[in-house]
């Protein structure tokens, strides 16, 4: 290890100050989506034993569209959507924050991540710049509320977008659910009646999905677990 007179180059420390502090805002944004993904991933698991029973407990667990549109007719209209609403947009500040802090590293890094979605990422990157508040409106998921972050959006501007475009998302499903209240209530009956069997199933299917996952990453030589940057320029918003 170098000393300090070993002649090495390093960073001062009011660098070091920063890109510590950097890092420990980094951490705990990435302690929350793990928290939420997996906290999403065990309501997928325990769908069958909470679809008849615990609809709300679901949904706020894992808001996926199929859950929703499943649980609508069985519940009241408040409740069905304050809980809907906020945990799909409880993820949100976390990635508007990433992109905020780490600019244009945080979308690199979100390139990265998205694997053969990579196209996709550096699609919606390229209509933000013309279609952001759209995109905010219509689908403020994961890589747009970062692009939102990234490109300097205001927070009023971000959030009034979002909740109104969520809102309305939820709205659209739970009326879309309750026409369908009759073969819903058909198909949460048989899950019911098959909850047991149908709960391993689920968690067999998500514990092999996940370990292929790390079998592929583990065989691929090309692919690394890339890390944001944490430098003053990262701090630089895209250009809008």
């Amino acid at each position: 290890m170098a000393g300090s007179d070993s002649g090495a180059v390093g960073l001062g420390d009011d660098q070091m100050g920063f890109a510590a502090g950097r890092r420990g805002r980094l951490t705990l944004l990435l302690i929350g989506m793990v928290a939420l993904g997996a906290l999403a991933t065990t309501g997928a698991a325990l769908t069958p034993s909470l679809l008849a029973h615990r609809p709300l407990v679901l949904i706020a667990m894992n808001p996926s569209v199929p859950h929703l549109i499943t649980v609508a007719p069985a519940t009241e209209w408040s409740a069905f959507i304050a809980i809907a609403v906020l945990r799909l947009m409880l993820a949100d500040p976390l990635y508007f924050a990433l992109g905020r802090w780490f600019g244009v590293d945080a979308v690199q890094w979100a390139e990265r991540r998205a694997g053969r979605w990579s196209g996709y990422a550096r699609f919606l990157e390229g209509a933000f710049s013309r279609w952001g508040s759209a995109l905010v409106f219509l689908s403020p998921y994961g890589i747009v509320c970062l692009l939102a972050g990234a490109s300097g959006m205001s927070l009023k501007r971000f959030w009034g977008l979002n909740f109104l475009g969520t809102l309305s998302m939820v709205l659209v499903l739970r009326l879309f659910g309750q026409s369908l209240a009759g073969p819903i209530a058909t198909f949460t009956a048989w899950v019911d009646a098959n909850s047991t069997w149908l709960t391993y199933v689920a968690v067999g299917v998500i514990g092999v999905g996940f370990l292929v996952r790390r079998l592929t990453r583990r065989r691929d030589p090309r692919r690394r677990d890339l890390e944001i940057e944490i430098s003053p320029e990262s701090s630089r918003p895209t250009k809008p």
